[in-house]
């Protein structure tokens, strides 16, 4: 017969820090599941504040220092020039105003390896932008905060259509950056119809897809790793 003080001695010394480990890692997946969010047009209510480069002259002109400053936008980088549709054959024109996008955007892309973005004035729960091409598109946009990645997403679309990216953060966005087209590199872009603002509510339509960052990955490794160290421990002892 095995006292308490014996049997708590032979209790493995792995079992409760790879317990306590798996719930560590467990625990700091969920929580930053939670954080950055994909979202929809239909997440930004109507008070949202919307920079639509109408007010530029467009066809190859230089967007200015400090545009949009009194709406919130610190700056842009990449997106020097503003554009018309009609510039990019007759379809996308129309295809633009039936979503609403005007006649004006800003451009994006060179015969390198160049994007765009834009820096607000300060942090926002929401942010979203129209982009479209007369080319097929696959771009990686990416959130963040402070000069640090919140996640990203690689969204394709076909040509001569318009897509949307938005993205949701409790702790707020305060910068989006758009690289460059890989499905057709060099091809110049519309990035059009901005959208931000703060709110404490979630989505109010469409579905909500969580975006991992790269911190997210490396806790799924982690669990991932723990959780077969554990098999394989427990299977040793069984033997």
């Amino acid at each position: 017969m095995t006292s308490t003080g014996e049997a708590s001695r032979a209790i493995p010394r792995w079992r409760p820090l790879l317990a306590g480990a798996c719930a560590v890692a467990g625990l700091a997946l969920t929580t930053q599941a939670a954080a950055l969010t994909s979202i929809g047009q239909g997440a930004f209510s109507a008070s949202a504040t919307k920079i639509t480069f109408e007010d530029l002259p467009g066809d190859n002109s230089d967007i200015p220092p400090g545009y949009a400053s009194a709406q919130g936008i610190a700056s842009f980088q990449g997106a020097t020039e503003s554009e018309v549709y009609a510039d990019y054959g007759p379809v996308l024109p129309g295809v633009a105003a039936a979503a609403g996008l005007g006649l004006i955007g800003a451009t994006w892309g060179c015969d390198a390896t160049c994007g765009t973005g834009f820096t607000l004035s300060s942090a926002k729960n929401q942010v979203g932008m129209f982009l479209s091409s007369n080319s097929p598109m696959t771009v990686q946009v990416t959130a963040l905060r402070n000069g640090v990645s919140l996640g990203s997403v690689t969204p394709s679309f076909a040509a001569e259509t318009v897509g949307f990216v938005g993205f949701q953060d409790p702790g707020g966005i305060d910068q989006i950056i758009i690289g460059e087209n890989t499905a057709d590199v060099g091809s110049i872009n519309q990035l059009d119809n901005l959208l931000f603002e703060n709110t404490g509510a979630g989505p109010r339509s469409g579905s909500v897809t969580q975006v991992p960052t790269l911190s997210q990955w490396g806790m799924i490794a982690l669990f991932a790793l723990l959780s077969l160290v554990a098999i394989f421990v427990l299977r040793r002892r069984r033997q």
